[in-house]
């Protein structure tokens, strides 16, 4: 059984059931990013959605009615979701990290050397007292990463 509000479905009505996304906010690069994620991840996009597409578009200003109001990006069973937003993300993007844990190393390893290509390395992947391999970095799209290997 799923919720309604207003003609879209919500979350599946089990009793109890609660699920966590993570939802990020970019300012006019959310396709780019999100198709990088995929690319990289092996994830595949489920929805995009602009603001000119939107029914009642009238609150969102002129020059951001190109921009995505919403995305989702299937990565196995978790979704990651994202937006340009009606107005520019306040602080950039900043107070957390995504985190990957893989089990085999030279995928790991693959992984955060795409994700850190073009933007930074705050700890080049390596082994480390807890993982086989572990490293902290940030894309191109200013995102923080953390890409474990057990």
């Amino acid at each position: 059984m799923v919720r309604f509000r207003d003609g879209h479905a919500m979350i599946p009505a089990e009793v109890g059931f609660m699920e966590l996304n993570t939802y990020l906010h970019f300012d006019g690069t959310c396709d780019e990013a999100m198709t990088f994620y995929a690319d990289i991840l092996g994830g595949t996009i489920v929805s995009r959605l602009r603001f000119r597409e939107m029914e009642d578009h009238s609150m969102v200003p002129e020059d951001r009615l190109d921009m995505v109001a919403n995305m989702q990006l299937k990565i196995g069973d978790r979704t990651l979701m994202a937006s340009d937003g009606m107005q520019p993300p306040k602080g950039g993007h900043s107070g957390y990290s995504l985190q990957l844990n893989l089990a085999d190393l030279d995928e790991a390893r693959r992984i955060f050397d795409a994700l850190t290509r073009d933007g930074s390395q705050m700890m080049p992947f390596g082994p480390t007292f807890w993982a086989r391999g572990f490293g902290m970095g940030s894309d191109r799209f200013g995102v923080d990463w953390m890409v474990n290997c057990d």
